[in-house]
């Protein structure tokens, strides 16, 4: 997802008493997209509205098993972690990700309406 939006939900996943914390990884360029690992989702799949809303905001979702390049070190060329993996933790919930990502932005296409 865009780094921007990616920032507001790392905010929105660890505020709060039931704080989650997701790996990160994003790449040393300008305007590069965050990629957030996580676990498997639960329950059903997303509906046509919250695709295409995903779709508009530049969310992209990988097909469960896609590759993805972890960093090897935090080079200023190469693969970093934004928010690197913490021991003893399991991943979260592809679900938990996503359900705060259309949350927000449900949040900003009203609060944009209003304006």
């Amino acid at each position: 997802m865009p780094a921007a939006l990616g920032a507001d939900v790392r905010r929105a996943l660890t505020d709060g008493p039931r704080a989650i914390h997701a790996p990160i990884i994003s790449f040393h360029r300008p305007d590069r997209e965050w990629v957030y690992l996580v676990g498997p989702g639960i329950g059903r799949s997303l509906g046509r509205a919250t695709r295409d809303m995903f779709d508009t905001a530049g969310v992209r979702i990988m097909m469960s098993g896609q590759r993805v390049w972890l960093p090897m070190s935090d080079s200023f060329t190469q693969w970093y972690w934004v928010s690197p993996p913490s021991h003893a933790r399991a991943l979260p919930s592809r679900t938990a990700v996503l359900t705060t990502t259309r949350h927000l932005l449900h949040l900003q296409s009203h609060s944009s309406v209003r304006r």
